[in-house]
């Protein structure tokens, strides 16, 4: 049992817990800007798991609370960011309490509490909403539970009942919550009332909650059959089973050693942790062992099973074991500095967590106050675009526009060629997560910045564009790059380009640039079969063509090249691929009568 705390102690985590809750705020983002977020907001206007409102399992317990919260929110993203803000005001004493009843002195508990959560990761997405934060506190708080429980009866079912609703939100609270269980199982294995009780009301708890979101789905069925499809999906796509995915040796460093963004203060968090594990193997130090056993298993799990790209935010589970590791390391090392005393370690974590806090501002001033590119961008068709024109929206937004405009038609596409083989009309337009380098899109595009460090790199740049002009960039064509509005592909010695279907001449615009070391490649034009310029490209330049296009299929853009060069093979720079030239915008329009 912890040793009582002293009226200073308390006065230190009250004042201490107070102001990080005020800091929470500064986290909260104006808009919602990833598609699980616009899963959970429309899952608050109508849930049916099976139809990914949200993804299955449902998070039923986290779209619960949002539908209490929505009676006193203006919107039903706010409905569900309340309800992570307060998690995330909740994390300092739970951490706390947790490494209290790992008997970690009172120093390294509040040090290692406050560094946990000004880490860069779970500070941002304690303004969201994603479901990552309310499972955390309710999970952390279980744990905590859960070990007192091994000497408390009370407190053994408090831990079952909380671990039970962390389950309800996200099922992998129970991967961090086995450790804390089985202890206080085995400790209280004589009291078979109080552990049978326990075990019963958690799992009644947990199976109440999944019944739930499956009668509230369309179907049994439904929902069983879109459960096995997500499974598949992650097993062929994200897990190790795949075999498109990174080895697991490459991967080891993302979920260990860059699961927490900060730069190089992320890493005097992640090493000192490291070094932390280490002495504690050394010492023996139960403590420390016992944070690992609840926290290492869903980090192995993430490793194996989950998507590297958002490393950083699955990463907020088990970021309290680094930043409580960390503390325990610093102040082990503070004790060998003489005159230091015990506080040396945490004013070492003091100091680091003002340097982490620091990192983070921008990204979370970011956020606050700009609206995310796809809410820009599906705001300005709402307001712009006459209410009777096509609307077709890429797949990767189609939960944002059935969110913010979903009172309108709208028709959902991959690939340019699911427009059809028709031409559209001249009001159709197209809204696309996909860069496309067409020099009359519209824009919506956020700073990349710090904020690109934290979440998964998507939804950074949303377009609007024409639907006539969506072009389709085949064969020939290297991957689109791009850095904020600027839109670019490269291709090697020849290129096919698909143009949509037109009636009439067209102004086909190219903007070129070429890779030089070997001189100015020669590039032949051809536009369905027919030749219309060779061009000599010794320099950046825009070249506009008025041609004759096919108004029943798509029109063939061929570009061919005299030269190209490999960096790689020249050995001149690591890029493997044929380049020739770049091209850095086009557009595809009526011409002037």
């Amino acid at each position: 049992m912890p040793l009582p705390l002293t009226r200073p102690q308390r006065l230190l985590i009250g004042l201490t817990a107070l102001a990080v809750a005020v800091t929470r705020l500064m986290a909260c983002s104006r808009t919602l800007w990833d598609w699980d977020e616009a899963q959970f907001a429309l899952a608050v206007i109508e849930y049916d798991a099976a139809g990914h409102r949200p993804h299955p399992p449902g998070f039923p317990l986290f779209i619960a609370l949002a539908n209490l919260t929505r009676m006193f929110t203006t919107s039903d993203f706010r409905a569900l960011q309340v309800v992570t803000v307060i998690a995330s005001m909740t994390l300092f004493p739970l951490f706390f309490f947790l490494c209290r009843e790992l008997d970690f002195s009172f120093p390294i508990a509040w040090s290692g509490s406050l560094l946990a959560v000004f880490l860069p990761n779970v500070w941002f997405y304690g303004g969201t909403a994603f479901s990552d934060i309310p499972s955390l506190a309710l999970t952390v708080a279980a744990c905590a539970f859960l070990l007192r429980g091994a000497r408390e009866r009370r407190s053994l079912v408090a831990g079952a009942i909380l671990l039970g609703l962390a389950a309800a939100i996200r099922p992998q609270a129970l991967l961090i919550g086995a450790a804390p269980a089985l202890i206080a199982v085995w400790r209280q294995r004589r009291d078979r009332g109080a552990v049978l009780g326990a075990m019963a009301v958690g799992a009644a708890i947990v199976a109440a909650f999944y019944a739930g979101a499956i009668l509230a789905s369309s179907s049994y069925e439904e929902y069983m059959a879109t459960a096995r499809k997500l499974r598949d999906y992650l097993r062929s796509v994200d897990s190790f089973l795949t075999p498109t995915r990174p080895p697991l040796t490459v991967l080891f460093e993302f979920f260990f050693l860059r699961s927490i963004p900060g730069e190089i203060y992320a890493r005097i968090v992640i090493y000192a942790a490291a070094a932390g594990a280490v002495i504690t193997s050394i010492r023996r130090d139960g403590r420390a062992w016992l944070l690992i056993l609840i926290f290492l298993p869903f980090q192995i799990f993430a490793w194996l099973m989950l998507d590297f790209h958002s490393v950083s935010r699955y990463g907020v589970t088990y970021a309290p074991m680094y930043a409580i590791l960390a503390a325990a390391a610093l102040a082990g090392a503070s004790a060998w500095i003489p005159g230091v005393g015990r506080w040396g370690g945490p004013l070492l974590v003091l100091v680091l967590t003002a340097a982490l806090a620091r990192w983070s501002i921008p990204a979370l001033s970011e956020v606050r106050r700009n609206p995310s590119p796809p809410v820009r961008a599906l705001e300005w068709i709402d307001k712009e675009i006459p209410r009777s024109a096509p609307v077709f929206v890429h797949g990767s937004l189609m939960p944002f526009a059935t969110f913010i405009i979903g009172d309108r038609p709208t028709i959902l596409v991959d690939q340019p060629q699911d427009l059809g083989p028709a031409v559209q009309p001249a009001d159709a337009i197209l809204v696309t997560e996909t860069p496309t380098p067409l020099m009359s899109a519209t824009r919506f595009v956020r700073d990349r910045g710090r904020a690109f460090d934290i979440v998964r790199q998507r939804y950074f740049e949303t377009t609007v564009l024409p639907a006539r002009t969506w072009a389709k960039f085949g064969d020939g064509w290297h991957p689109e790059e791009w850095h904020g509005a600027d839109v670019w592909l490269w291709m090697g010695a020849r290129s096919v380009t698909l143009l949509p279907p037109s009636n009439g001449r067209m102004r086909l615009t190219l903007k070129l640039e070429p890779a030089l070391e070997k001189g100015p490649p020669v590039i032949e034009v051809r536009l369905n079969g027919a030749p219309i310029e060779t061009i000599a490209v010794g320099a950046p330049m825009e070249r506009s063509w008025t041609v004759e296009a096919s108004a029943d299929r798509w029109n063939e853009l061929v570009l061919t090249s005299d030269r190209f060069i490999n960096p790689l093979r020249e050995g001149i720079g690591g890029d493997s691929r044929d380049l020739s030239v770049r091209l850095l915008g086009y557009d595809w329009k009526p011409a002037a009568p």
